[in-house]
């Protein structure tokens, strides 16, 4: 199965700031791609300019704790520049090899939304949470690989391709250590069944 989730035009314009290269007088906006310049003079503005080292670095943390940029550089004086390395963002989030869970079941695991950057780490946050997902279906083994693929300008398309392995259940259970109650009782108890009609169309012989 190979289903993409997508933004909406309309929406996708709204999130992604377009007006690369704005200037002003006393400040220069360079290398942005997507976001607005006049919002990142807003930064600027936030910290009374960029007269001095002290105002330059205070811009600096400003943009970077945003989560927009990868890198930023200030430099202060009469003719200020601030150097903006964007992340890029998502456009699209795409699932392959995937029968058991829907895209939309996946989607919401691995937490990757359309329209934000694409943090370090991302990918890799993603394998984690998609795979933890079915292993909660009974699928501990499905390997869960992702990749990132440029999709335009400034943009990619993030791609999780999906290995779900065999589904495994319960054979049966064992109870060690109970001297006030017997394994009977114990398993009457408990929620997990061991494999068979029943407990496998409510998935109560899941084992993760």
């Amino acid at each position: 199965m190979h289903r993409r989730i997508l933004l909406a035009g309309a929406a996708l314009a709204a999130a992604l700031f377009v007006c690369p290269g704005q200037a002003r007088p006393d400040v220069t906006v360079e290398g942005n791609v997507l976001v607005d310049a006049t919002w990142i003079l807003g930064h600027v503005d936030a910290a009374g300019g960029v007269t001095d080292g002290a105002s330059a670095d205070a811009v600096v943390k400003s943009l970077f704790a945003t989560g927009l940029f990868e890198d930023v550089s200030v430099s202060p004086g009469p003719d200020a520049s601030v150097m903006v390395k964007e992340r890029p963002r998502v456009s699209e989030v795409a699932f392959e090899g995937n029968a058991r869970l829907d895209d939309s079941v996946l989607a919401a695991a691995a937490g990757v939304r359309v329209g934000d950057p694409l943090q370090p780490g991302g990918l890799t946050a993603a394998e984690a949470a998609v795979a933890s997902r079915y292993a909660a279906a009974a699928r501990p083994d499905a390997v869960v690989k992702a990749r990132a693929v440029p999709s335009g300008t400034g943009t990619v398309k993030v791609v999780l391709s999906i290995d779900e392995k065999r589904r495994v259940g319960v054979e049966a259970l064992w109870f060690e250590g109970n001297e006030a109650f017997s394994d009977a009782t114990l398993g009457s108890v408990v929620r997990t069944r061991p494999t068979g009609l029943f407990s496998r169309l409510t998935g109560t012989d899941a084992y993760d």
